[in-house]
């Protein structure tokens, strides 16, 4: 039998010892449930099927790579489930000002979306979207 480690520095070290020290890495991805976003997602107007507005997204249209990533984070209207793709397109959209896509990022970093879980990261991006 073959044990698997997270990473180099602990595939040196004894397997009991490696279950105390990452004992994070062993926990289980949260998986966003897609029904409230689907709920979400109803609110928006979608102009376009997903092929065209990720075309658009694509050519640096911030509204479009907001709602891109909406579809990817819920893996609907076609496009498939991609948080790292979700994450992609609100850092697009974010470097572009849209208040929306900076909230959603921090949801993102709030509960570790295709990022790296980070709170305080979470709160600076909300907080600074509150102030507009």
């Amino acid at each position: 039998m073959t044990t698997q480690y997270c990473c180099k520095k602990h595939q040196r070290e004894d397997w009991t010892n490696h279950k105390t020290v990452c004992k994070k890495s062993e926990e289980p991805k949260p998986v966003p449930d897609p029904e409230p976003l689907k709920q979400e997602l109803a609110l928006f107007n979608f102009p376009r099927p997903f092929k065209e507005e990720l075309i658009l997204a694509n050519k640096g249209r911030a509204e479009s790579q907001f709602l891109v990533s909406l579809c990817y984070f819920g893996g609907t209207l076609g496009a498939p489930l991609d948080m790292k793709k979700a994450v992609h397109f609100l850092k697009l959209a974010v470097a572009q000002n849209h208040a929306r896509a900076q909230w959603r990022l921090g949801f993102h970093h709030q509960f570790g979306y295709g990022v790296e879980k980070d709170p305080k990261r979470a709160f600076q991006l909300v907080f600074v979207t509150t102030q507009v």
